[in-house]
């Protein structure tokens, strides 16, 4: 099923004056969708054994996905979640997407377009490892992170994947969640960029700026790059799952490098490897 060309995304009604640009080009809105509407789609959240898909949910305080492959073939799925995400992985949410950050895309990779072959306008878009040619793949992904038995970060700082172009976060907590937490902060580099693997950074190489709340209805949005450090910070003990969803875009090659630390740098700085799963 297509999706109409005046279908709404959560990038409907913005442009590029949305745009903040510090630390990194962002954008960030509160009371996105219509409460009503909100209201469905929040109360039809599937559950987390459904995001998991038989995957370990005792495991504490991580992340599981359902990418649209799965879910739109899933009939535990309320109706109203599948049109979400076929609108959220179509050519219209790319055209949403290139509205508010072509004048950012292009300034952060002045040579896109002719690596691409086409303009950014232009570009062709189709849902994640689906069949078909297209310069950018788009996709829409339920994301919960487990119970936390001990107070944790599920993310650390980081950048991410050197394909991903385009990273958005919409926060739909479980009403009956009490203990927040877990909210996104956006940072700096205290340094030149270095990391400790392809994405993550040391925690004395940065520093937070800015924290958008894990609350309600609330999108956070940005064009990924080495500077785009972003985290999650610690949440509480508590049964309740963090919820929300994924939206991304990548391109078919890699936007960027990021300079290593050595050998005897990652050798030092092992356990911290090893916590964060990177």
């Amino acid at each position: 099923m297509g999706v109409a060309n005046d279908a709404k995304t959560l990038f409907s009604g913005y442009n590029f004056r949305s745009v903040e640009d510090s630390p990194f080009p962002h954008l960030i809105k509160k009371n996105v969708l219509p409460a009503d509407v909100y209201s469905v789609l929040s109360e039809n959240f599937p559950s987390l054994p459904v995001v998991a898909r038989g995957r370990n949910t005792k495991i504490d305080n991580a992340a599981v996905r359902l990418p649209h492959s799965a879910s739109l073939h899933d009939e535990r799925i309320h109706p109203a979640w599948h049109e979400f995400v076929r609108r959220h992985t179509s050519q219209v949410f790319w055209r949403d997407i290139n509205r508010v950050f072509s004048r950012v895309i292009r300034s952060l990779y002045p040579r896109i377009e002719d690596e691409a072959g086409r303009q950014l306008e232009d570009w062709r878009a189709k849902p994640r490892d689906s069949e078909g040619e297209a310069e950018v793949e788009v996709d829409c992904r339920f994301v919960m992170n487990t119970p936390v038995r001990n107070a944790s970060s599920v993310k650390t700082a980081h950048v991410d994947h050197s394909r991903t172009l385009l990273s958005a976060l919409y926060y739909m907590p479980d009403p009956a969640e009490r203990n927040f937490g877990g909210d996104f902060v956006l940072g700096r580099w205290k340094r030149s960029p270095r990391f400790l693997t392809k994405r993550l950074i040391l925690p004395g190489d940065w520093q937070p700026v800015e924290l958008v709340a894990y609350r309600p209805n609330t999108l956070v949005a940005f064009v990924n790059h080495p500077n785009s450090i972003h985290a999650v910070t610690t949440r509480q003990e508590t049964d309740v799952p963090r919820r929300y969803i994924n939206m991304i875009a990548e391109t078919r090659f890699s936007l960027f490098d990021t300079p290593k630390i050595g050998p005897l740098g990652q050798l030092l700085h092992w356990s911290e490897i090893r916590k964060t799963g990177y």
